[in-house]
């Protein structure tokens, strides 16, 4: 879904659903936020089949972000969970930022503007060894 903001800009909107089972019912919902996939990745260690993705989210003016978990290991039961998430307000109105990526998934570091980068050629001038 794309929308157009007062400045003219292309604004995506991305929807996940949120949700798990309980009972005979599976009580979720569709969440909507502006933003833009930054990248995915599945943890398929044993039984498992979670899917991982982090969302930037544009709506913010800080480099802000969302976490979508898909837990589908179990067929009958999946779990499908928006991060971060205020388990006493019910809310979804604080991002992280990206030191709350890193302590939690730091396997998408590696996506985001997260390093710095280090020049490692030989400095102008300074005799490398020839093999």
């Amino acid at each position: 879904m794309v929308e157009e903001s007062a400045a003219g800009k292309e604004n995506k909107v991305v929807r996940v659903l949120v949700g798990k089972k309980k009972g005979q019912e599976f009580p979720g919902f569709w969440a909507e936020f502006e933003g833009e996939e930054v990248s995915s990745y599945t943890d398929a260690r044993g039984e498992k089949q979670i899917v991982y993705t982090l969302y930037r989210c544009t709506a913010y003016s800080d480099e802000v972000y969302r976490a979508h978990i898909t837990d589908e290991s179990n067929p009958a039961n999946p779990v499908y969970e928006l991060l971060p998430h205020d388990d006493e307000r019910s809310g979804y109105d604080e991002p992280w930022e990206k030191e709350d990526i890193a302590a939690k998934y730091p396997l998408f570091l590696k996506d985001m503007d997260y390093f710095d980068t280090r020049r490692v050629d030989p400095e102008p001038g300074v005799r490398s060894r020839q093999l």
